[in-house]
């Protein structure tokens, strides 16, 4: 009598279970494509005799876990009394004909499946095999991870600082702005920012150094949220070392402003030390571009021009010493409404007082101070000019 058994072309295993002992069985193996056979694989083999293996039914498994998953693997782990020769590992994917197989030794009661593909649901078996009997198999569905977000969206991080971090993406579909979230690793405080629609990439500031952050991207539309990618970033150590005096670091004061208009502001801040250079940073809300200052290192003040109306901005100032940045100053301020026209203009088109001309600020630009009398003029002037040959239509020399 000739007994046939059909395995799944995948196949390069197969267990014949219920043959007799000692007892002389030949085996034949064909490969079948379409209706033909190939020329089939041929051997003989004689069971075991009684006396070689003691004939009882194996034990039965106990329970099976899954562990480590990722987007490609899992770890499978089962508990199992002694007794066992191997165990027997069998997986296939849903709606995938082809099973495969693994054998584990006896003295392990795990194993590594590897080499799967991502989000994709696994049916897994595992038979305890013992004098050439299986037990009753231990069965799971697993479902291995989601591969990580790249495109669309593909974020990538960059121009990370002790304090900033830039990010940017790409999508495929319309949104009507986005939102951030992130936290620090920790916290359970999240802060949220808005960007407008048509932005790809965005510098969140006023991070902490050596800092881990948790990032969410969320696309707004119609009030819906929908998630477009997380990561995690760490912020790079703080350049501010103790240079002033054993156990103190330099750092600033504090800082104010005053003189907020339409387009400009005045920065004031005080400081124990004395800096190499001062740096000013700065970003209007909802933009990527930060903006960046560098003073002379005793300057006190500063007026910021050419804002935009109705704008809040971020501004950071640090104090540099010996290449090393304190830690920053930070303050978020909006600037008023259109400009209005002064409700009483000077008669003269002429500015009665003196003019102060400080060209420390860059090589293409000066700052001018103004004092006019009062009736005309309520509080000093400032003027920023880049354009020389304009300025009150005279040359000056640089």
């Amino acid at each position: 009598e000739t007994r046939n058994v059909t395995v799944p072309g995948g196949k390069r295993a197969y267990l014949i279970a219920g043959l007799l002992p000692s007892t002389k069985y030949t085996i034949y193996v064909y490969g079948i494509s379409g209706s033909k056979r190939t020329q089939p694989l041929t051997t003989h083999i004689t069971t075991a005799g009684l006396e070689s293996k003691v004939a009882k039914k194996p034990g039965e498994l106990g329970t099976l876990s899954v562990s480590h998953l990722t987007p490609q693997s899992f770890k499978l782990s089962w508990t199992t009394a002694k007794g066992f020769d191997s165990f027997l590992v069998e997986y296939s994917a849903a709606g995938v004909g082809s099973v495969r197989n693994l054998t584990v030794p006896a003295a392990r009661s795990f194993s590594f499946v590897r080499g799967l593909s991502p989000a994709t649901v696994y049916t897994v078996h595992v038979y305890g095999l013992a004098g050439g009997q299986r037990s009753k198999p231990l069965t799971t569905q697993v479902t291995t991870d989601a591969p990580e977000p790249s495109s669309p969206p593909s974020p990538g991080v960059s121009d990370i600082s002790a304090d900033s971090l830039q990010f940017s993406w790409t999508v495929e579909r319309v949104y009507q702005l986005f939102l951030i979230q992130y936290r620090a690793h920790g916290s359970f405080s999240f802060h949220n920012l808005t960007v407008d629609a048509d932005k790809r990439s965005y510098s969140i500031m006023g991070l902490e150094p050596s800092t881990k952050y948790l990032v969410y991207l969320y696309g707004v539309y119609k009030m819906h949220l929908t998630k477009l990618m997380a990561f995690v970033a760490t912020t790079t150590a703080s350049m501010v070392k103790d240079v002033a005096m054993p156990g103190q670091a330099r750092a600033l004061g504090s800082l104010s402003v005053s003189n907020i208009t339409a387009d400009s502001l005045e920065l004031w801040w005080s400081a124990r030390w004395q800096f190499d250079s001062i740096i000013i940073q700065y970003r209007a809300q909802g933009s990527e571009g930060v903006r960046k200052i560098r003073l002379a290192g005793d300057r006190r003040s500063y007026l910021l021009l050419g804002l935009l109306p109705s704008t809040k901005y971020t501004i950071y100032i640090h104090g540099v010493s010996a290449a090393r940045q304190s830690d920053p100053l930070s303050i978020v301020i909006s600037t008023t409404g259109s400009r209005v026209p002064p409700t009483h203009p000077p008669t003269s088109p002429h500015l009665p007082g003196y003019l102060r001309i400080f060209p420390q600020l860059y090589p293409e630009t000066l700052q001018l101070f103004t004092a006019a009398s009062a009736s005309c003029y309520p509080a000093v002037n400032k003027v920023h000019y880049t354009n020389f040959a304009d300025l009150f239509g005279v040359k000056l020399d640089t």
